[in-house]
């Protein structure tokens, strides 16, 4: 019965997101005066890329373009603001990191409302360019020509213009600021590779982030301009908040992990690589491509004035298909119902089964606590390693050797206690191994989502609980094969949180890392622990 309900539940949640789709709702587009002139913004990007070369991150160059940048967006009347950090990374995507020294500089037009639209580009480069023209003074010279724009007249929302810097080690300076705001962010855009003379199809990256309304909105104004030739998609992984990098990450991408509305707007580079070569000069940007990319990032802010904050405050909850029908969000939160009543079928009906076969539960958890209470003290000894360490701030080879052995050494001690365990009924480790499989799960939820617990869980989910856990011989050859593969997939999820939470700690808080680390080895351990532990007939 436990299969059976589990199965009905599965095809009910594939039902739900993989069926009935509609058609996606009007769009109505507001007419409004555009103003962003393609010849002005080259000119300064041809200022910037002729003027300031070799401007890569912690050289005197950068910080030369980033004064005249400051010098821009005062000169238009805003308030610059500098934001100094430190950002660990990488100039060399196969050499080793380092930490290296940025600086974010912001222009600030306040507005009626507290909540802010950025509006940014990077000016930094990288060391095998020279000018950088396209990637990125032609996204640079864009974001000061929305400066003029859009700061001229009176505006609901305060807007911020940035210059990010180190945005090629590893998007540093707008992953400074994703942690240290000046105001609540309403919208993140990023310019990048906005001016190219031989230009393939716009990209609207990380558009997954952004709420429906704006969504279609944009992308609609793509299409009607020719600038895009197909709807774009929002799959599982988007509505989990894990999305695979369709073309390339830029400075949105930090917003939209956070769950902020973000939008990047690039262009295609079909006819060979420019970008990060010494090809990437004034010679590869026309103002036609600045102002088409532009004019399209100049009419989303500027719908976002007219239609007030809710335009900018829907859901996110739905998904988007190849033919352009949605799955709209009521459909997506039943769906998550349906994965939650999923992850909860397990160990109730493993309890109703114990019950079932007569099994005094009390006498049997008493038995089975001390072997739960060394998974538990190992999974918060595994923490404290992680936390002595710094959370891997350093990703250097000793330490990373010393925290995976760590890992694994754990697990001998834990061996040894599950043989020496009393044993016990099938039906009482199932229920206890199912209720730490729910567990884990739902409280992978309430850190991220429960598409995201999903993702992240769904092997134990659908294995784990089902372990025959019988005496015989072949079945225990069966609780191995289903209890082995967790081993590297837990440990791939550790090692991807220890990386996760050291390389970019704007994203993920070394309380939640841990937290995390903490629900999966608790994880690992019992399921080991319910492997090894001798049995009885119940």
């Amino acid at each position: 019965m436990l299969t059976a309900l589990q199965y009905l539940l599965t095809a009910a949640l594939l039902a739900l997101l993989l069926g009935r789709s509609s058609p996606p709702p009007p769009v109505d587009a507001p007419s409004v005066e555009v103003r962003f002139e393609g010849q002005r913004a080259y000119g300064l990007v041809k200022h910037l890329a002729e003027g300031f070369p070799n401007r890569v991150t912690g050289t005197p160059e950068d910080e030369a373009a980033a004064r005249w940048m400051g010098e821009q967006l005062q000169a238009l009347g805003l308030q610059v603001v500098e934001q100094r950090f430190q950002v660990l990374g990488s100039l060399d995507p196969l050499g080793g990191g380092g930490r290296f020294a940025g600086v974010n500089v912001l222009g600030v037009s306040p507005g009626e409302l507290e909540q802010a639209i950025v509006i940014g580009a990077h000016r930094d480069i990288v060391p095998e360019t020279t000018q950088g023209a396209v990637d990125n003074a032609s996204g640079s010279g864009t974001m000061l020509e929305l400066a003029r724009v859009l700061a001229a007249g009176p505006h609901r929302y305060t807007y911020v213009f940035a210059s990010w810097g180190a945005e090629e080690i590893g998007l540093g300076g707008s992953r400074y600021y994703v942690g240290h705001p000046l105001r609540p962010t309403a919208l993140a855009l990023s310019v990048d590779v906005a001016g190219l003379v031989e230009r393939g199809e716009l990209l609207l990256l990380d558009w997954y982030s952004l709420p429906l309304e704006p969504a279609l909105l944009v992308e609609r104004l793509a299409l009607d301009q020719g600038l895009l030739s197909h709807p774009q998609e929002r799959g599982l992984l988007e509505l989990a908040g894990l999305p695979l990098l369709r073309a390339a990450g830029t400075d949105s991408s930090p917003f939209a992990l956070q769950g902020i509305p973000a939008l990047g707007i690039g262009w295609e580079t079909p006819h060979g690589r420019i970008i990060h070569t010494q090809r990437d000069t004034m010679e590869q940007v026309d103002a036609e491509s600045l102002e088409l990319a532009g004019r399209l990032g100049e009419r989303l802010v500027r719908a976002a004035e007219a239609r007030g904050p809710s335009f900018l405050a829907g859901s996110p909850l739905y998904l988007r298909r190849g033919d352009g029908t949605i799955v709209p969000e009521w459909q997506v939160r039943l769906a998550g119902l349906v994965l939650a009543l999923f992850a909860l079928a397990s160990p109730a009906l493993a309890l109703a089964q114990a019950r079932k076969q007569g099994l005094a539960l009390r006498p049997g958890l008493r038995a089975q606590a001390p072997l739960l209470g060394l998974c538990l003290l190992l999974a918060v000894a595994m923490v404290a390693l992680s936390w002595l360490l710094g959370l891997w701030r350093e990703p250097d080879g000793p330490r990373f050797l010393l925290w995976v052995g760590a890992i694994v050494l754990a697990l001998v001690p834990l061996g040894v206690a599950a043989r020496r365990a009393p044993p016990q009924p099938p039906a009482l480790r199932r229920l206890v191994l199912s209720g730490l499989v729910a567990l884990a799960f739902l409280a992978t939820a309430a850190l991220a989502n429960l598409f995201m617990a999903a993702l992240l869980l769904a092997y134990p989910l659908a294995a784990l609980p089902r372990l025959t856990l019988r005496p015989r011989w072949w079945w225990r050859a069966v609780d191995t094969l289903l209890t082995l593969p967790w081993l590297p997939v837990a440990l791939a999820l550790l090692l991807l949180a220890q990386a996760y939470g050291s390389v970019a700690p704007e994203y993920a808080p070394a309380a939640r890392v841990s937290l995390f680390e903490a629900l999966v080895a608790l994880l690992l351990y019992a399921a080991v622990g319910c492997a090894l532990a001798p049995e009885r007939d119940a």
